[in-house]
């Protein structure tokens, strides 16, 4: 699976999310190598409003 990377701090769309499989209820979220998000570590899952406004904010900052 080909994942891509935008310089953060440039105008921007996000263009692509990729869903990379894994293992023991694992379920995370990575903007630019940094996790911004983890089922595990919050005990929770997340929705989906709340996961792209996630991403949202990560790359205005």
């Amino acid at each position: 699976m080909e994942t891509f990377k935008v310089p953060v701090g440039t105008p921007q769309t996000v263009r692509e999310i990729s869903l990379i499989p894994s293992s023991g209820g694992r379920y995370e979220i990575f903007v630019d190598d940094k996790l911004v998000y983890s089922k595990l570590a919050s005990g929770s899952h997340i929705d989906t409003a709340d996961a792209v406004e996630l991403v949202r904010r990560y790359i205005r900052a």
